[in-house]
């Protein structure tokens, strides 16, 4: 009865959160292609992305989640949108890898594209500085991880409007974002030095955002959340008057029961 009471509060209050977080994100995009497509690896489809194009000019940041193996039909793609920037419910099963850094992985991976001249306004990419934030907390709490995924991630793909230029290197990604506009890549939480603790089998929400900054000021902005593990128990929601509300706002986004 305790866990009913706690979820239907958490309901409430994401109700509220959700209507002010419409309000701030109103320049965010969803189930998005991005511009030059999907350049980084072979077999992974564009769309699907939670894109803002309405920051500084030229600028187009995306961010989206899809399952880890995902299905070979360019229309799926395994991409769970909920069409509001949520994306799940990915199993809460860990794969575990022996290759470094090594250490579980999720049944899901995320994607991050970042253009910094998709309509040709604009120049390359090292004009702008970026920030990746990654919760490890899928609780109610967050535990962010921020990097440069520019400086941090050495393997990522760059490229033009017209496609891929080269896969960087801790030697060559510097000149790479300094002669492109284009730089993606495929994540999971496990990749980056100084991860915190990590279970792929806890289930709850993971937030996941990505910035760019000019001068130091934030000039661009997209989100999204990872909802992992199984959806609420509607019957607990509908006990409490709450039926309705409480099915539309569990296909948004569902909080780990304490």
């Amino acid at each position: 009865m305790l866990a009913n009471h706690r979820r239907i509060a958490s309901c409430i209050s994401l109700a509220m959160t959700l209507a002010l977080g419409a309000i701030a994100n109103a320049a965010i995009q969803f189930d998005q292609d991005v511009t030059g497509g999907v350049i980084f690896g072979s077999g992974n489809f564009n769309g699907g992305f939670t894109v803002d194009r309405d920051g500084v000019a030229g600028l187009e940041l995306g961010l989206r989640a899809h399952t880890r193996f995902p299905s070979s039909d360019g229309t799926a793609a395994g991409i769970m949108s909920h069409g509001n920037g949520v994306y799940g419910n990915f199993a809460t099963q860990g794969f575990f890898s022996n290759g470094s850094p090594g250490g579980p992985r999720a049944s899901w991976s995320f994607d991050f594209s970042i253009n910094s001249n998709y309509d040709g306004t604009r120049g390359n990419l090292s004009g702008l500085t970026y920030l990746l934030n990654i919760d490890y907390d899928p609780s109610a709490g967050t535990s962010f991880l921020s990097i440069n995924p520019l400086t941090a991630i050495a393997d990522n793909a760059y490229g033009t409007n017209s496609g891929l230029v080269a896969v960087g290197d801790s030697g060559t990604s510097a000149g790479l974002a300094a002669t492109t506009n284009l730089a993606q890549n495929s994540e999971q939480l496990n990749f980056f030095a100084g991860v915190p603790p990590f279970n792929p089998n806890v289930s709850g929400i993971y937030d996941i955002s990505l910035q760019a900054f000019q001068n130091g000021e934030l000039v661009g902005h997209t989100e999204i959340q990872v909802d992992v593990g199984p959806m609420p128990e509607p019957a607990s929601l509908t006990i409490w008057g709450l039926g309705a509300l409480g099915c539309a706002i569990g296909a948004y986004r569902r909080r780990k029961s304490a």
